[in-house]
């Protein structure tokens, strides 16, 4: 008996399940749901009357039952009122519905393609400023180059008694190396590009590193500091050009800020994009913010 009413339980919860979905479908429904609304409209003496009136103000008012009164909204006695009473109740609505379904159709698609059209210039441009910006670097290794033939032996005496901090700025270094990983030799040297700017041309060197860092760090705090907290996964991808070349400082600045606003997580790329900056820079952090944000990295 038990497992026959535990079956019945089960039928009956499908069998709910399964009309509350029909019936949001056909309610939620663009065509279902705006053909209500304008019946509502068109008739909305009738639904007020059926929803609200007291059927004893009714009778005080017009001297007649609530039925009755319902009914006297949809004369059917004579050819134009039935006529007028069919449009009201259905082809009124239905064309109305119709129309709005149709306009709202055409203005979601305009405005589709508008974000799309945006979309693909974004990718466009952002495609022409890596080009473009990789092409600024081959010219200025090009130019390191030849500074480097014609001043060989300058330049060499400047690598023997270099007192300048090269390595200080190894995420720069590495940064500018990326855009072209082949070492060039000279004598008995290998050098890598980063090094033969340095070497040559050290003002160049400095202004293309202040660039480069100024750069970095608005995207960190457009990142950690948005204006607009719904547009944090376009401040995301800015930054996450910049992912392999973050300091510890950085990498905490940012860690700190996901541990005050967990939420963000919510997003897949963050998240994945955290959980890898997390991994990396762990061993650097205080014990408290390393506890507390691998709970946040392994919950969310």
């Amino acid at each position: 008996m038990g497992k026959m009413m535990k079956e019945s339980k089960e039928i009956f919860k499908e069998s709910y399940k399964d009309i509350s979905e029909v019936i949001k479908e056909r309610i939620f429904s663009p065509m279902y749901f705006y053909f209500i609304v304008s019946w509502l409209i068109t008739n909305w003496q009738f639904a007020y009357t059926f929803l609200f009136l007291d059927p004893k103000i009714i009778f005080e008012l017009k001297k007649t039952d609530k039925i009755s009164f319902l009914e006297s909204f949809y004369s059917m006695d004579l050819w134009l009122p039935a006529i007028w009473s069919i449009a009201r109740l259905f082809i009124i609505p239905a064309i109305s519905a119709f129309i709005i379904v149709w306009c709202f159709s055409k203005v979601s698609e305009a405005f589709y393609e508008k974000i799309e059209k945006y979309k693909q210039n974004k990718r466009a441009i952002n495609k022409l400023i890596e080009y473009t910006e990789e092409k600024v670097i081959k010219l200025k290794i090009t130019y390191a180059k030849e500074a480097f033939d014609k001043q060989e032996n300058v330049i060499i005496k400047r690598i023997e008694n270099a007192t300048m901090a090269y390595g200080e700025n190894i995420e720069f270094n590495t940064w500018f190396d990326s855009n072209n990983l082949d070492k060039v030799s000279i004598r008995d040297l290998e050098l890598y590009q980063s090094e033969i700017l340095y070497y040559v041309d050290f003002e160049l060197y400095r202004s293309e590193l202040n660039e480069w860092k100024a750069i970095k760090e608005e995207k960190i705090n457009s990142f950690i500091n948005p204006k607009n907290i719904s547009k944090i996964h376009d401040s995301f991808l800015e930054l996450e050009e910049y992912s392999n070349y973050l300091t510890n400082s950085e990498s905490k600045s940012i860690l700190e800020y996901i541990k005050n606003n967990p939420t963000i997580l919510s997003n897949d790329d963050i998240k994945q994009f955290i959980g890898d900056l997390f991994q990396a820079k762990k061993e650097t952090l205080e014990k408290a913010l390393r506890e507390n944000l691998e709970s946040l990295v392994s919950n969310s």
